[in-house]
């Protein structure tokens, strides 16, 4: 049987999935999860609300442009989160980018950040008005950096702790 993999925005239906997911998903690599930790309670009462508002840029907090948060599903379970950023800051141009993204853990090493990303790529083509996509990967998370580069990236600068790619629109 073939894995079907895509991409879901964040929305109400899925909730008790994405709780599921968000709270197993560590922040690490530069990756933040702000849900991480975050009880079910708070999570169905003021977390998805959020998730749901990032697109639109409601309630964000100072220094945050809107996102839409994507999950990747295989099949019928959540396996990762891809963040699309709509625009830049001077401190994302030069940070974070227009993509963060990470795997759970439990499904590492499996090839679902590349598929994820490649999927994550088409729909930032939609919602980013600018010719190159911007990504960082910390310099001690090699994996992520080949994932970048298989999806077409190319290594624009570097400082001590991350690497900067661009994709090209």
């Amino acid at each position: 049987m073939r894995t079907v993999l895509y991409l879901k925005a964040a929305n109400q239906a899925d909730a008790e999935a994405e709780f599921d997911a968000l709270t197993h998903l560590p922040s690490e690599h530069g990756f933040t999860n702000v849900y991480a930790g975050m009880s079910r309670e708070i999570f169905m009462t003021t977390g998805l609300a959020q998730l749901l508002n990032n697109p639109t840029g409601i309630n964000l907090p100072n220094g945050y442009v809107p996102e839409t948060d994507f999950f990747l599903w295989s099949d019928d379970h959540i396996v990762g989160l891809f963040k699309v950023r709509h625009y830049l800051t001077p401190a994302l141009r030069h940070g974070a980018g227009h993509i963060g993204y990470a795997i759970l853990p439990a499904f590492r090493g499996r090839g679902y950040a590349n598929q994820g990303l490649a999927l994550a790529i088409q729909e930032a083509r939609q919602i980013i008005h600018e010719d190159e996509i911007y990504l960082s990967v910390h310099r001690n998370n090699p994996a992520s950096l080949a994932v970048q580069l298989k999806n077409g990236a190319v290594i624009a600068g570097e400082n001590g702790e991350e690497y900067f790619t661009r994709i090209k629109l």
